[in-house]
């Protein structure tokens, strides 16, 4: 019983790391939040739900906002990352792009947060509001 409780502590340690995003240069590590009842069948697929380190809960969509030093980069990671344009913003090369799912949208955005000819990137996180 033991080994087996000991088992199941490392194993979730390990996968706790899993996912994470890159804000300010800092890594921010996600924690899944687990999905019951109907929610599950609503989101599955659409949306990925996690708390983040405060204990705050975030949603995360196929979706990505990158802001690169210049427009040439773009047409090269749209093809790597299997991205879509969804919008232009007006100021500068930022852009709000589309991913296959919101597992893609997450790898995709720390991938591209790492590149030298791109100022940010993250995926696009809803919060869940809170009442003061």
């Amino acid at each position: 019983m033991r080994k087996l409780l000991l088992f199941a502590l490392c194993w979730t340690l390990a996968g706790a790391g899993e996912y994470y995003y890159i804000n300010h240069g800092r890594r921010v590590a996600l924690t899944p939040v687990p999905e019951t009842g109907s929610a599950a069948l609503r989101q599955k697929g659409s949306s990925l739900r996690f708390t983040d380190p405060q204990g705050r809960e975030v949603t995360i969509g196929n979706r990505l906002i990158v802001k690169f030093k210049k427009d040439t980069a773009l047409a090269d990671y749209l093809n790597r990352y299997d991205l879509r344009v969804v919008k232009k913003y007006s100021f500068g090369a930022m852009y709000l792009l589309e991913a296959p799912d919101p597992a893609a949208a997450i790898e995709a955005a720390n991938a591209l947060a790492e590149m030298p000819d791109v100022l940010f990137a993250q995926p696009d996180i809803a919060r869940k509001r809170m009442l003061r």
